[in-house]
């Protein structure tokens, strides 16, 4: 399991209960993390959570060794996927009628999503809203543009397709990840805080 988990975690991957309960059950218990941080600590590596715990991923011991393309990554992934992500989850508040963030292990049931849209303007414009920001396949119904927002949250890691059959989803410990990258994103790229600041003075949440 130590080498399964080390060479997930070398690829990028996020561990946590909805992606990888195995993986997750061994740094989360026992000295799984101990054992790994001591091995990854030779190559300036370690594993940490997010503030709201419930995954684990991998960071640089030291935030200064991160080399110049994989910030340009980061830079790249957080500009394109902040806007739409946070709209995302703000649309999900709604049509849930919930007061509080999707955290890791929330269900996102699709077809419920679908209905309280269909009886909805303003979200049925969101939802269009959010299509436009994700610049690809648009869908011709609202239906279909529902469809492309929760595939691309789930090509992104943010959700893993739980049950087809019926269209439920469940929230990944990756929306809880995307929080601390965004926090990085802002302390280290020049323009990200003023970007960000843009963002949530649309009314977004973060």
């Amino acid at each position: 399991m130590f080498e399964t988990v080390i060479n997930k975690l070398l690829e990028g991957a996020v561990v946590c209960p909805v992606t990888d309960a195995r993986s997750y059950d061994y740094l989360a218990n026992g000295n799984g993390l101990e054992d790994a941080n001591e091995f990854l600590a030779r190559i300036g590596r370690r594993i940490i959570s997010p503030a709201n715990g419930g995954a684990f991923y991998l960071v640089y011991t030291d935030p200064n060794a991160v080399k110049r393309p994989e910030m340009k990554t980061l830079h790249t992934r957080i500009m394109t996927e902040t806007r739409p992500v946070l709209d995302f989850l703000e649309l999900c508040m709604q049509a849930m009628h919930r007061d509080d963030m999707l955290s890791a292990g929330d269900a996102v049931q699709a077809i419920e999503i679908g209905k309280e849209i269909d009886n909805d303007s303003k979200l049925r414009s969101d939802l269009r809203e959010i299509v436009t920001q994700l610049r690809g396949k648009s869908g011709e119904t609202d239906r279909e543009r529902l469809e492309v927002v929760l595939s691309r949250m789930e090509q992104w890691g943010y959700l893993k397709l739980e049950n087809a059959e019926r269209q439920i989803y469940r929230v990944t410990g990756m929306i809880d990840v995307f929080q601390d990258h965004v926090a990085f994103f802002i302390e280290n790229a020049p323009g990200a805080e003023e970007f960000v600041q843009e963002v949530e003075q649309e009314g977004l949440l973060l």
